[in-house]
């Protein structure tokens, strides 16, 4: 249910921001990630973010926004026993998010909540021994992961023709748990922060 109503959400807001006649609000930012699978791993990464929005009231917009990351490595090693022996596990995952998101500006300072979808993009390599015989293989596939939540504040710096150049800090975090997740990564929920640098159109 709640992944039905965001889809017509994002499908309504694409379409308003679009047709709007309020003017376009936007945002292009790049930062370094502080990230969390859920399952004991964190690692480090860089992530793009864009916002897209249509002003609907002097200091409120609202739109669409996405965000692509670096890949997250995951190194799984499974020790067997009898005729299986040890079996590697490479996943590098890239983190996708597409949301919906209201944009509050007052006067150098910019709040953005927002909430979508998670998706990630699987790379597997697989490698060991099943039964005594050398094994490897590859794998790749998306995955729609998690319904996910989000922070981002920023603070505009310097203002050159209609655009300014800001700082941003940006949470963000899974409202589920996927207990059994289907890239069999244990990947099982999702949060990073991301700080960076964003091109801002007010």
């Amino acid at each position: 249910m709640v992944r039905t109503a965001l889809v017509v959400a994002l499908l309504s807001a694409s379409r308003f921001a679009a047709a709007g006649p309020g003017g376009l609000a936007a945002m292009v930012g790049i930062g370094v990630s502080a990230e969390n699978d859920g399952n004991g791993d964190t690692g480090f990464g860089v992530t793009l973010d864009g916002v897209l929005a249509v002003r609907v009231a002097p200091r409120l917009s609202l739109g669409i926004r996405g965000s692509i990351g670096t890949p997250f490595h995951i190194n799984d090693v499974q020790l067997g026993g009898g005729y299986y022996d040890t079996a590697i596990y490479d996943y590098y995952i890239t983190p996708i998010d597409l949301a919906i998101t209201a944009l509050y500006q007052y006067r150098r300072i910019w709040v953005a909540p927002w909430i979508g979808e998670h998706f990630s993009f699987v790379a597997e390599n697989d490698s060991g021994y099943i039964q005594g015989e050398s094994q490897a293989g590859s794998e790749t596939r998306l995955n729609t992961d998690f319904v996910m939540v989000g922070l981002t504040v920023g603070v505009d710096l310097y203002r050159f023709g209609g655009n300014t150049l800001a700082v941003y800090a940006d949470y963000r975090d899974s409202l589920e748990s996927n207990a059994s997740p289907s890239d069999g990564a244990g990947y099982t929920n999702w949060s990073a922060l991301t700080v960076g640098v964003a091109l801002h159109r007010p």
